[in-house]
Parts: structure tokens; sequence; C-alpha cells
């Protein structure tokens, strides 16, 4: 391990290990096992997206164009509290995969697992987002009254706005 910190340019090994705590949570003995979500690119007819999963659930798909996505990232770093880093699992894989089928008019519903926390009226919007058909809209105010809070129209514009995926 401590070649691996002064062959990156750190002065020592103690620089080495506190950048690498700052970035993974821990020390990087500890880190073998450790939690991260993993971040991809994926190519789509609408533009490039980027993706990022945990070893169980996408947590996030969306437009790498997107003007709030450096926020997504440091909401998700809060959230889940690990560190974010380039690559690909299994559900990326998956969901990479799904999205081809999709956009090939193959697939009408996804099957990845997705975990979008949040506080108790954004789940309820986006849980209620997951239920629109293929193919069709709603607007805030369907959702709203689907959600039972009919007079919240800007509150559902507003988490819509903050949807991770």
């Amino acid at each position: 391990m401590d070649d691996v910190g002064l062959g990156q340019g750190y002065e020592s090994n103690s620089g080495f290990r506190e950048a690498f705590g700052r970035a993974f949570g821990s020390a990087p003995g500890a880190a073998r096992e450790a939690e991260v979500l993993q971040v991809t690119w994926l190519e789509s007819p609408l533009g490039p997206l980027l993706a990022a999963a945990d070893s169980k659930r996408v947590v996030l798909l969306e437009f790498t164009e997107r003007r709030m996505l450096e926020a997504q990232f440091d909401t998700l770093r809060r959230r889940f509290k690990v560190a974010i880093v380039p690559g690909e699992n299994v559900v990326l894989k998956r969901l990479r995969q799904e999205l081809v089928e999709y956009f090939d008019g193959r697939r009408k519903k996804f099957t990845v697992p997705l975990n979008y926390p949040g506080t108790p009226f954004q789940q309820k919007v986006w849980d209620e987002l997951l239920e629109i058909p293929y193919g069709e809209t709603r607007s805030y105010e369907d959702i709203a009254r689907a959600v039972g809070s009919a007079s919240a129209v800007r509150a559902v514009g507003q988490t819509n706005g903050l949807n991770r995926i």
C-alpha cells in the first residue's frame, strides 16, 4: 500500500491515507469491503446519461448536461455516506441492458432495483411517477391529487425536479 500512495505523487504515507480516508470514509486496509457508489456513462438516443449504483440498487440516472448534476452528487454523498467512484457493477450492467431494450422498443417496464430516499412527501411523489404507464403523461396536478395533496402542485413540481432517477 505504501508504494501506491508514493507512486501517485503523495509525499508521505500519512498524506495518502488522509486523502484516501476523505474519499472513501475509512483507511485503505478497512476499505476492501466498504460499499461505494459506482458511476458510469451511458449513451442514449436522448443524450448521454450518468448512472450511479451501489451493489444492490440504482441511486442516480441523470442526463450529463443537467444543471443540478453536481448538487445530485452532493446529495448522494450525504445520504449514503460512501465514496463515489468511476466503475461498473452488476446493477449498472443490468440498467444499461434495460435501457438498450427500452430505447429499442423491446421493454416497457424496468425491473432494475432502485433506491431513491427522500422525505415522506418526496417518496410518495417519486413512487407515483413510477406508476405512470408507458406512453402516458401526468400533470403535476394529477400527481398532487394521486398522492393526496391536491393543493401541493408546486411542491410536486419541485420534487420532480429533485428526482435523481
